[in-house]
């Protein structure tokens, strides 16, 4: 192995995430009603805007693969594009809990962030 470091960030990139079922939401739900405009608004958009971040590292981190050579870089770009489409849907499953609309779930348009991002050519976007 070429990259020793790659053994120990292994092991702890395999316990760095978790997935949406054991997100405990009962706490939050009740907390997030009682948040005042200003809050709603900031804790709706950071959500909104980590899911965004989270779909643009899943689907461009692989294409980083075709320049490495080292294969276990290699295992730690894909660990790390893995954890990411699992961050996202974790995120989602969070907004789908909390918000109490589904008009408002998506009122946050992905398509307003993503304007930030097309305008340089070289990232891709495709919603998970």
């Amino acid at each position: 192995m070429r990259y020793q470091w790659v053994s120990d960030w292994y092991r702890q990139a395999m316990n760095n995430f978790w997935i949406p079922e054991e997100i405990n939401l009962t706490q939050d739900t009740k907390d997030y009603p009682k948040l005042d405009k200003a809050e709603r608004t900031a804790y709706d958009k950071i959500l909104s805007f980590l899911v965004f971040l989270d779909s643009l590292q899943s689907t461009n981190l692989p294409s980083l693969t075709e320049y490495v050579t080292a294969n276990e870089v290699n295992l730690c770009l894909h660990i790390q594009a893995f954890q990411e489409c699992v961050h996202s849907q974790s995120y989602s499953y969070a907004r789908h809990h909390l918000f109490a609309r589904r008009a408002q779930r998506y009122s946050i348009s992905m398509e307003k962030l993503m304007s930030i991002f097309l305008k340089k050519k070289h990232l891709y976007w495709r919603p998970l």
